[in-house]
């Protein structure tokens, strides 16, 4: 990834090479027969042109290549802060989860234990109602209402068996 933001800051290397077989006219040159020593005639050739060259180029200074590769930079980094930020957020919602399955089992388990108070509570007032004279008010209360032998009793309350810590 980072080869292909750097590739315009790098020099451009180009080559182009060039092989004829020539014959030159002379005199569409501007040279006039005899003009020159030892040639007489007004057509120069045949001969072989080969011509190799190699072209290189460095741009000394490109602002919108160094944006770029600036850009892209940042780029990678802000992708590699929103998988961070994704993996942060699973977490904390995976812990918020289990903090409410503990607070569920626990309000399970404050439940019964009302339920048992209850009872407790219930057979305490079913004894003091046996003793004649100590609280009238009660023993006629109570003895209207049988509270654990009724079908309204609610059943007995577990916690949930995967929930246990």
């Amino acid at each position: 990834m980072d080869d292909v933001r750097v590739l315009p800051l790098l020099p451009n290397i180009s080559g182009v090479a060039y092989q004829a077989n020539l014959t030159m006219n002379l005199v569409a040159l501007g040279f006039q027969p005899g003009t020159i020593p030892g040639f007489t005639n007004t057509f120069l050739g045949p001969f072989n042109n080969f011509d190799a060259r190699l072209l290189l180029t460095q741009k000394l200074f490109d602002l919108s290549a160094i944006r770029n590769f600036q850009a892209g930079r940042a780029g990678v980094r802000v992708a590699e802060l929103h998988e961070a930020l994704a993996r942060e957020q699973v977490a904390s919602r995976t812990g918020l989860i289990y903090l409410e399955a503990l607070r569920a089992d626990r309000s399970v388990v404050a439940a019964q234990a009302n339920v048992d108070l209850a009872e407790a509570l219930l057979k305490l007032a079913h004894r003091i109602s046996a003793m004649p004279g100590l609280v009238p008010g009660l023993t006629s209360r109570a003895r209207k209402q049988d509270w654990p032998n009724s079908k309204s009793a609610s059943p007995r309350l577990k916690p949930h068996p995967s929930r246990r810590v």
